[in-house]
């Protein structure tokens, strides 16, 4: 971690790696594997009202994978993405597979990317435009045809001591109707 401060960055970078993992002769219901990394930049552009202009960008992947014979990830052990510490523009775990009965379905890799800009508007009130995307894998290693989603954004946030209080608005720019994705989401969250 290369951040000049954790909370409310504004240049440095950050480097994040997680391995977990769980095992059937220590109690756990199947054998398997995660791992992840994301990176993410902080970098300074330019001064507006004598605070700095952030440009922020990130990349996280993550995968999850059985060991073992049938290779099914149990459903409360796969991946989402949406939501608001995901692509904002999706619903809570609306973007990727879903099954039959339109439900999100999950899946064992995920790839996330983001590109932010930050900026003082008046005194611990700050703005934020975004743009975003991910894709979600069903299965690590059979790559479908699922595509990528994307979102852009913009939003309101207030620093405090518990972190910030985030008030955003994503535009999803091509929603598929038969999936049930919105235009827009709304987002109201607390923290980082």
């Amino acid at each position: 971690d290369r951040r000049d401060d954790p909370a409310f960055p504004s240049e440095g970078w950050i480097v994040r790696l997680g391995f977990d993992s769980s095992v059937k002769a220590l109690g756990a219901t199947k054998d398997l594997l995660e791992g992840s990394i994301g990176v993410g930049a902080y970098h300074p552009i330019a001064s507006f009202q004598g605070h700095p202009v952030i440009l922020f960008t990130g990349l996280e992947t993550r995968a999850v994978s059985a060991i073992g014979t049938d290779g099914a990830v149990p459903i409360q052990r796969r991946l989402f993405l949406g939501g608001p510490d995901s692509v904002r523009s999706f619903a809570p775990e609306r973007l990727g597979p879903l099954n039959f009965l339109d439900t999100p379905e999950g899946g064992e890799l995920s790839i996330e990317a983001t590109v932010e800009l930050r900026f003082n508007l008046l005194g611990d009130l700050w703005g934020v435009v975004f743009f975003e995307g991910g894709l979600l894998e069903s299965r690590l290693g059979r790559y479908s045809d699922e595509a990528p989603g994307f979102g852009v954004g913009t939003g309101l946030r207030y620093r405090t001591p518990v972190g910030p209080i985030r008030l955003e608005i994503a535009f999803n720019p091509d929603p598929e109707r038969d999936r049930d994705q919105d235009l827009f989401e709304i987002l109201f969250t607390i923290g980082f």
